[in-house]
């Protein structure tokens, strides 16, 4: 007789067998788990060792390497004041900041009285105020010597030369304020009108350049021949703001406008003895004095002060609000350049030869490859693309094959 088998588990069966079930996909999950982190540290412990897939790379990209610094800024220039012959009301041919030929007129003085205009007393509050300060020109007798001897020779050129007396007079203030212990800022009597103006109407402008009516005082005392002279601490205090004199009328003796040489002026700063190096004379230089404007010129000089080094820049270029400025805090940059940038890190030595390593794509080892470095500013450097020339150790010029942009560096310790 056949057996009968019953088709059914008893619960007691079925709850052993669920509770195995859990117990072997828990198992599955932890072997698993232990299968990826065995991976994990062969990726990122193992490997790496083996192969150097851990080493830091970069890609070769163009870019651009700017050098610059912010430093407060002091702008010289050669500053022509006018002068009222006679009290009367005042006309302007020209706005500020107009750039004008010798021999324009500026402005028409019409005879007639009249009071100082609350401009002039504040511009002649300010001209007091400065007299009352230390001198902006540093004492230091030798340099005095040699420019005051330096302006004198103008002077007796243009008395050669039989010029105007507007010039003439402007270069004996200039001397008057490098070798007198007071400066003044003073013109009496009919001193510094030109004969040809005299009697007229129009003010004639002897010389091109910017005309401007905002004066701050320091007109006839910062200039460039005594800008060497010029003392820092002093220089600091200034505030750097001027007085419009545009006011409609003039006393007799008071300023009208200034003309100011933008042909060639000149901004000076101070730097510390450590930052010498980043500057060389005659090397370019540019002077952002916004994120939209800026001007270009060249290291001037650089005249050793002790501790502090003055920086002088020399500009040819016109700018609107030059006639105004005196003091401005702006980027000097030295170097702004594009090409192809890498990471100074990745710069090595081998036998004398600085290079990078090159990543091979094919999957072998990184190659040296020489390279060129144009400008560096300590943690990027700029270097040539492609080739360069090289003497080799007999004198020779080869060219050098070196990297292309999007090679990848590796760096290799």
């Amino acid at each position: 007789m056949a057996e009968v088998v019953s088709g059914t588990e008893s619960p007691q069966k079925k709850k052993k067998n669920r509770k195995k079930f859990r117990i072997n996909k828990t198992m599955v999950k932890a072997i698993i788990y232990l299968l990826v982190l065995v991976m994990v540290i062969g990726v990122v412990y193992v490997y790496p060792k083996v192969s150097g897939a851990a080493a830091d790379t970069m890609t070769v990209e163009y870019g651009k390497l700017k050098k610059s610094e912010t430093l407060d800024v002091y702008i010289v220039k050669d500053e022509s004041v006018y002068y009222a012959y006679t009290d009367g009301t005042v006309g302007y041919n020209f706005e500020e900041g107009t750039m004008v030929r010798r021999g324009s007129s500026i402005v028409v003085l019409n005879s007639g009285s009249a009071e100082p205009t609350e401009e002039m007393k504040i511009f002649n509050r300010r001209i007091n105020g400065l007299s009352s300060k230390d001198p902006f020109l540093a004492d230091v007798n030798d340099n005095v010597g040699t420019v005051s001897s330096a302006i004198s020779d103008k002077i007796n050129s243009y008395v050669r030369s039989n010029i105007d007396a507007t010039m003439l007079y402007y270069y004996m203030s200039q001397l008057d304020n490098v070798t007198s212990e007071a400066p003044g800022y003073h013109i009496s009597d009919d001193e510094g009108v030109p004969e040809k103006t005299r009697g007229f109407s129009g003010i004639i402008s002897q010389a091109s350049g910017v005309v401007s009516y905002q004066l701050d005082g320091l007109e006839s005392e910062i200039n460039p021949s005594t800008m060497e002279l010029l003392d820092e601490g002093s220089m600091r205090a200034i505030d750097g703001q001027s007085v419009n004199i545009c006011a409609g009328k003039a006393v007799k003796g008071e300023p009208l406008f200034k003309i100011v040489d933008n042909r060639d002026w000149y901004a000076v700063a101070w730097i510390d003895e450590s930052d010498l190096g980043k500057y060389k004379e005659g090397a370019a230089v540019k002077l952002e004095l916004s994120d939209s404007q800026y001007v270009e010129g060249k290291v001037y000089k650089l005249v050793d002060q002790g501790e502090r080094v003055m920086l002088i820049m020399n500009f040819s270029t016109y700018f609107h609000e030059l006639g105004a400025m005196r003091k401005v805090t702006a980027d000097v940059v030295t170097s702004d350049e594009s090409g192809l940038i890498i990471k100074n890190s990745f710069i090595k030595s081998v036998d004398g030869q600085i290079g990078v390593y090159v990543n091979d794509i094919e999957g072998g080892e990184p190659k040296f490859t020489p390279i060129s470095v144009i400008d560096t500013d300590g943690e990027l450097s700029l270097i040539k693309a492609g080739t360069f020339e090289q003497k080799d150790e007999d004198g020779n010029t080869r060219e050098v094959q070196t990297v292309e942009v999007y090679d990848e560096l590796i760096k290799v310790d």
